[in-house]
């Protein structure tokens, strides 16, 4: 998508905020609610921030992709934007869900190179 200069088509958009630690994630909730845009506060569980339960938001297991996609696409987003740090978590294969069964084989080689092969990757 490409941005008017005025910000038009940013404007429009539906952001999903995948938020990590630190202001950046609080401060984007923020500005979208301040501005009456739509977005959508995505944080993964025993991480959430205490702040989310202020915004729409979904919390859910790294473990379950499918959930945050289903949120995701509930909500409507059209942009993800990851925001904050985030630690690598300790991963429970046995709690996969459908979705990161089907990705395994794809993301496994990326988290091999690393964090930015994954983000890149995904």
């Amino acid at each position: 998508m490409s941005a008017a200069p005025d910000g038009g088509d940013r404007d429009r958009a539906v952001v999903g905020v995948i938020a990590g630690a630190g202001d950046l994630p609080r401060l984007i909730a923020e500005d979208r609610r301040a501005r009456g845009l739509r977005y959508l506060v995505c944080a993964f569980q025993g991480a959430a921030p205490p702040w989310i339960g202020d915004h729409p938001h979904a919390v859910v297991r790294h473990e379950k992709p499918g959930a945050l996609f289903a949120a995701l696409r509930g909500a409507g987003v059209d942009t993800v934007a990851f925001a904050g740090a985030m630690a690598r978590p300790q991963l429970h294969p046995l709690a996969f869900d459908l979705t990161a069964l089907r990705l395994a084989p794809r993301i496994l080689p990326m988290l091999r190179q690393g964090d930015d092969a994954l983000l890149r990757g995904l």
